[in-house]
């Protein structure tokens, strides 16, 4: 008689360890899932930016029309874009320094700067 409750008692133990180890397990695939949605985020501004400042290194050096800023879509997800030019002198040298800033919804943004020299 003894036996059969110390088997209950190890039987409600074990469930309670699986449901412990059940619910970790949840909670670390969740906190993947967001981790994954963030790197997918600021990969996506990081390409943008590059290609909108390949673009304007371009315009700057073969004389095209600069872009000041638009938005994109890209994977079901809208960026921001927004390009600045400002004047400026290194060491004597005029230079333009170039700026892009690239934001997601509800993302921090990433920003690409570049120095040119003055044309």
């Amino acid at each position: 008689m003894k036996r059969k409750g110390f088997v209950m008692i190890y039987a409600l133990a074990s469930i309670a360890v699986c449901g412990l180890l059940s619910a970790a397990a949840a909670f670390t695939v969740s906190q993947s899932f967001t981790w994954e949605k963030e790197r997918d985020r600021s990969l996506d501004e990081t390409l943008i930016a590059q290609d909108v400042m390949e673009r304007e290194k371009y315009n700057h050096r073969f004389g095209g029309e600069p872009s000041f800023g638009s938005e994109t879509e890209r994977n079901g997800k809208r960026y921001e874009i927004s390009v600045t030019r400002r004047p400026r002198m290194v060491e004597g040298i005029p230079m333009v320094e170039i700026s892009c800033l690239v934001q997601g919804e509800g993302s921090e943004g990433i920003c690409l700067s570049t120095l040119l020299e003055e044309r």
